[in-house]
Formats: structure tokens, C-alpha cells, sequence
């Protein structure tokens, strides 16, 4: 009995009974339902956040714009808004909001040009665009506002217009040279109603340097016009 050892139960390693080891705690915590934790109430010292009121915002939009008060920007205006047929209406109205004294430069510098126009499309061309033939059957074309002016020239431009046996007419000759008396011709036909309807031919008296002439025309096409002679009366 002297040789034998007494274990003492606290000398003995390994884990006591009464105390589970590390691990087993962690897998019995692992295994356990997640439990929710509750938000803190307010009496805990949680802080609610609370955003400015609508009245706040719009005052402020109204101070700094929708982009600094962190508003979303305003709906681009489509073409038939209300708000665009407005601006609109007040554009168109501003010319009537001219005084007496605008109103009229206004005017006069509408008649000015309308009148320049004007000149321009009766003013006849710097010469013919196109000859061709010789002698009685001599023809002189001339273009302006897209329309062909045929002239008999070889017929019109000569010294008698009276067949033989009758006293001779009045020299047309004298007055200018051909291309005068046609220029004449053409800014009588280019005057605003001047020209013929489709079809339509007849006899138009003119004067050329003080002296009555007389010229014949038809109107062919909506591009052409053809006079076919010209003379002195008498």
C-alpha cells in the first residue's frame, strides 16, 4: 500500500465534467437561432432623422433654384404647351407694341423694298439672250422671271410697215435703236398686270421717246410670249 499512488482528481488532464470546453460553447452558438434585435427607442438615445417640410423646400427652391435646394428640375415644355403658344402670342404682339413714330419707318421701310422688288422684276434684261435668222424672219429672244420674250425684230424694226401702193408709215426707226424699242416693249409687258393669260393675243399701244407705238403679242405658253411686230400708227 505504501507503494501506490492516489490520483488526485484534480491533477488528472482533460476537461472537468462540470465545465464543456470552447468548442462545444462555439457549435451550441452556431447552432442557435439568430435571435432579431429591436431598435432602440427613442428613450435609449436613438436620434430620428426628420427632413425639412414641403414649405421649407419650396422656399428655398424659390431662393436658390431647384438645383441647390435638392429638388428634382422642372419638366421641359413641349411644343403645344400652354406656356409656349404665351411666349409666342407675346412675340407676335410686340410689333404692336410699337409707338406712332416706329410704326411708321417700320412701314416705310416695308415699301421700300416692295418697291425695289418691284423694279427689279419689271426691269428688263441688259440684252437679248439668244438670236437667230436674218433679214424679214430675224428673231430676238429675251429671258427674265423664267419666260421667253420672242421678238419678230426682222419684222417690226424696219422703216415702212405699209404694203406697196400705200403711203409709207412713220419711220420706227428713228426712235431708238431695236434693242431700245424692245426694252420698251418688254417693261410694258413686265409691269405688274402686264402680262397676257395663256392663249390670249391682241394689240397694245405704248409710247416710245415721246412718239405713240404699237406692238402685237400672244401669249403661247407659261413660259413664252411672242410679239409679232411692232410700228407707228398713222
Amino acid at each position: 500500500m505504501g507503494n501506490e499512488r492516489i490520483h488526485h482528481p484534480a491533477a488528472v488532464s482533460g476537461p472537468s465534467p462540470r465545465q464543456a470546453p470552447a468548442s462545444t460553447e462555439r457549435s451550441v452558438a452556431a447552432r442557435a437561432p439568430a435571435t432579431s434585435q429591436a431598435p432602440p427607442s427613442r428613450e435609449e438615445g436613438a436620434v430620428e432623422a426628420i427632413g425639412p417640410s414641403p414649405e421649407a423646400q419650396l422656399q428655398r427652391a424659390v431662393r436658390l433654384g431647384h438645383k441647390a435646394a435638392n429638388l428634382p428640375a422642372p419638366t421641359p415644355l413641349q411644343p403645344g404647351s400652354d406656356l409656349i403658344q404665351a411666349r409666342k402670342s407675346r412675340r407676335r404682339g410686340r410689333g404692336r407694341q410699337l409707338n406712332p413714330k416706329q410704326k411708321q419707318q417700320r412701314q416705310r421701310l416695308f415699301d421700300r423694298r416692295e418697291r425695289r422688288w418691284r423694279e427689279e422684276q419689271a426691269r428688263p434684261p441688259e440684252a437679248p439672250s439668244s438670236t437667230d435668222g436674218r433679214g424679214d424672219g430675224y428673231r430676238q429672244t429675251w429671258t427674265k422671271r423664267g419666260i421667253q420674250f420672242v421678238f419678230s425684230s426682222g419684222h417690226g424694226y424696219r422703216v415702212n410697215h405699209h404694203p406697196s401702193g400705200m403711203a409709207p408709215s412713220e419711220d420706227i426707226t428713228e426712235l431708238g435703236s431695236m434693242d431700245y424699242i424692245e426694252k420698251a416693249i418688254l417693261r410694258d409687258l413686265l409691269a405688274e398686270g402686264g402680262l397676257p393669260a395663256i392663249g390670249v393675243s391682241g394689240t397694245r399701244p405704248i409710247e416710245v421717246s415721246g412718239k405713240p407705238v404699237e406692238y402685237r403679242f400672244k401669249r403661247f405658253a407659261v413660259d413664252k410670249v411672242g410679239i409679232g411686230t411692232y410700228y407707228r400708227p398713222g
